[in-house]
């Protein structure tokens, strides 16, 4: 059903509302995402304070767990592979941007401003440096820009 998503929002990326739509679907997956990373540390450590315990424990739980946690992984996996989906429409949404000096990026672990704490805007960073009539390329493709204070950010993850 999600394929059936994506290819419809494929279909109309050059659209002007599309972007915007597509970006939203990629914030949302990246929270589910994160919270199934949630998910898996605590049925984790539930597993390893089990182990740890001297009472002794039904298999049934501890199998349980495990079957619960490669499940989680199984979404995440999922997930991730629709969000990559999603990329060349929300890309459309980014801007290419030139710099003629020094560029400060800031890299963060979620999608909120380390400043402001406010929710990012999906940015594609896409610059070049000359050193000695070399170019070289860099492209943050998972970068976001603050809608407030105008911060480039990239994601740690």
């Amino acid at each position: 059903m999600t394929k059936k998503l994506i290819d419809i929002l494929d279909k109309y990326k050059n659209e002007n509302w599309c972007p915007d739509i597509a970006s939203n679907i990629d914030n949302n997956i990246h929270n589910i995402i994160k919270q199934l990373k949630d998910v898996k540390e605590n049925l984790s450590q539930k597993l390893y304070e089990i182990n740890l315990s001297d009472e002794l424990q039904e298999d049934n739980i501890i199998n349980n767990i495990q079957n619960d946690i490669k499940t989680v992984k199984q979404l995440m996996i999922y997930f991730t592979e629709m969000r990559e989906n999603l990329f060349h429409i929300t890309k459309l949404k980014t801007n290419q941007m030139m710099f003629d000096s020094r560029l400060n990026i800031f890299v963060i672990d979620d999608d909120l401003c380390p400043i402001c704490n406010v929710k990012l805007f999906p940015l594609c960073v896409d610059y070049h440096k000359i050193i000695d009539d070399v170019i070289f390329y860099n492209v943050f493709e998972n970068g976001y820009e603050c809608p407030c204070c105008k911060k480039k950010v990239c994601n740690a993850a």
